[in-house]
């Protein structure tokens, strides 16, 4: 075994000691869960400012079962706050089914988008639909 091979290793033993750690105190009511959580949905975007890093692809987004099943997850750890960033989240076609059922698992919910894709019939649809 190289040093590399040895690094590689402490470090794969030293991240499950931390995690079985985070584990035991969270059950036993010492860690907090995350007040927010702030999902970078896509990197999909429809404009391509130079200060931003969007723009690109992350491969296969998360489906939209997916993505209700980590809201579930974080529901029962008691998150309170749910933000939807990008890229552009508007231009994910679950984007209003998402947001409706973090609301409905309990979760405040909120999103940050460039708005050039909201037109007000959406913005009513969002606003009707969403826990602010």
């Amino acid at each position: 075994m190289n040093s590399y091979e040895l690094l590689l290793l402490v470090f794969k033993v030293e991240a499950k000691i931390v995690s079985s750690n985070i584990d035991l105190l969270y059950a036993h009511g010492k860690v907090n869960p995350p007040n927010t959580v702030v999902w970078d949905s896509t990197k999909k975007c429809n404009l391509d400012c130079i200060h931003c890093g969007s723009g690109g692809n992350y491969g296969e987004e998360l489906s939209t079962e997916e993505i209700k099943n980590i809201i579930d997850q974080f529901s029962s750890f008691g998150v309170k706050h749910f933000q939807i960033t990008g890229g552009e989240p508007l231009l994910r076609a679950d984007f209003i089914d998402i947001l409706e059922y973090a609301g409905k698992r309990g979760l405040k919910t909120s999103f940050a988008s460039n708005v050039t894709a909201l037109t007000k019939t959406r913005q009513n649809q969002y606003q009707k639909r969403m826990s602010l």
